[in-house]
């Protein structure tokens, strides 16, 4: 997946060890001007400028954007809010970025710092695409038990791919926990299963 995150703290290379890593160069996470043109799959053109604005087409965006099948994410630090920093890098934790057209709604546009952000920032997004939010679902909701399974193992493996060990095995620790609590005590999940389906 490719970000174009406008960052007001990002001014050169080096400032993005700032915040983003210093391993930036093993992720591919570098700083590309204050203005960059980028044509998606589709044909669409998205410009990028010097202020954080950009454009879709030839019409101004305010909100993030996402292109090719969610694959390509466009935003800026004026329409993605996150004050309170997470445990690890922008989506280990519950703390994650949300739009600030609507703090209710998650912003993806941001990028993860490393492979085990990314693992956590997949792993939101399976979350959502069962509909699953907060704590309770986290422990209780059983349809999440297939996005746990994969953090776990995307935890481990980016222990070799310069990833932090302790928050790397500690979160694969605890969602071992979780999802073996989920999927031995199914019971507990049926009430969650039906509130998602009386709130679709």
């Amino acid at each position: 997946e490719t970000f174009y995150y406008f960052d007001e703290e990002v001014n050169s290379e080096d400032s993005i060890s700032n915040y983003y890593s210093d391993n930036r160069k093993k992720y591919d996470i570098k700083y590309v001007g204050k203005t960059k043109t980028v044509t998606a799959s589709d044909g669409t053109v998205f410009t990028l400028n010097e202020d954080g604005s950009y454009t879709k087409g030839n019409e101004a965006a305010s909100v993030e954007e996402y292109a090719e099948e969610g694959k390509l994410h466009i935003g800026n630090s004026m329409n993605t809010i996150q004050e309170i920093k997470n445990i690890y890098g922008t989506y280990v934790g519950d703390k994650n970025p949300v739009s600030a057209k609507d703090p209710k709604v998650d912003s993806y546009a941001k990028p993860p710092i490393d492979a085990l952000d990314y693992a956590a920032f997949r792993h939101d997004k399976g979350y959502d695409a069962v509909g699953a939010q907060g704590k309770t679902d986290a422990i209780l909701n059983v349809c999440t038990v297939p996005a746990d399974h994969r953090l776990i193992i995307e935890s481990i493996m980016s222990v070799g791919k310069g990833a932090n060990v302790f928050y790397a095995l500690g979160t694969a620790s605890i969602f071992s926990v979780l999802s073996g609590f989920k999927s031995t005590h199914p019971r507990l999940t049926i009430i969650p299963l039906i509130l998602h389906q009386y709130e679709k």
